[in-house]
């Protein structure tokens, strides 16, 4: 699209909220709460009451889960 910037991976900080997560992945807030957040393995820590998912393993997990995006 004329106009845009793309964003990189890198552009995100390094823990990222859920909207920053569903970004990436490209699937909306909801989406990602039914079908992503609670799979096992998926990277995540707990940051006082946030849950927050580390950027660059999060990006790999991704990478290697992509199905799940069907």
């Amino acid at each position: 699209m004329a106009g845009r910037k793309e964003k990189s991976d890198l552009d995100y900080p390094l823990f990222l909220y859920k909207q920053e997560a569903s970004e990436i992945t490209g699937v909306s807030i909801p989406w990602f709460d039914d079908n992503i957040a609670h799979c096992p393995g998926l990277p995540k820590v707990k940051i006082g009451t946030e849950t927050r998912y580390p950027r660059d393993p999060f990006v790999k997990w991704v990478g290697q889960n992509w199905e799940l995006f069907k």
